[in-house]
């Protein structure tokens, strides 16, 4: 039998049949679930909402093993790689060439993130163009603030 990419977008959601690495518990009643796509060549980690998928969590867990086709949805989100002030690297001193550049107002980072959970920066150009970035806020970027 030979193989297709049988990778397909529709106008919701991907979809995708892959081989069923690993099941992992989260906070209920979001799992991860890895999945090995062979056409693509890699494997994924999902987080599956048990609960708004109607998804046995015991059949969830024996599924290891298992070949299974599903879709999905995918929202692209900006990284924060650095930031510069005055031409000067703020956070690791990471450039990386050919990746987009946002200049403008940093805000958002008011105070360093106090829990677990991503903060949300956000970046305005002059034409008033916002970029939101999950991150942890770190103390280097409160000065840079509204800046």
């Amino acid at each position: 039998m030979q193989e297709e990419n049988i990778s397909q977008i529709t106008d919701e959601a991907l979809h995708e049949t892959g081989l069923i690495k690993a099941v992992e518990g989260g906070v209920y009643p979001i799992h991860s679930v890895t999945i090995e796509l062979p056409i693509a060549h890699l494997t994924q980690t999902f987080s599956l909402n048990v609960e708004a998928a109607d998804i046995n969590q015991a059949a969830l867990g024996k599924a290891v093993g298992q070949h299974m086709s599903f879709n999905y949805a995918s929202e692209l989100v900006p990284n924060l790689i650095e930031i510069e002030l005055n031409a000067k690297p703020l956070l690791n001193d990471n450039t990386v060439d050919g990746l987009n550049k946002v200049t403008g107002t940093l805000s958002g980072a008011e105070s360093v993130t106090a829990s677990d959970l991503l903060g949300l920066v956000t970046v305005t150009d002059n034409a008033g163009k916002q970029t939101n970035f999950p991150y942890y806020v770190e103390p280097i970027m409160i000065p840079p603030n509204s800046k």
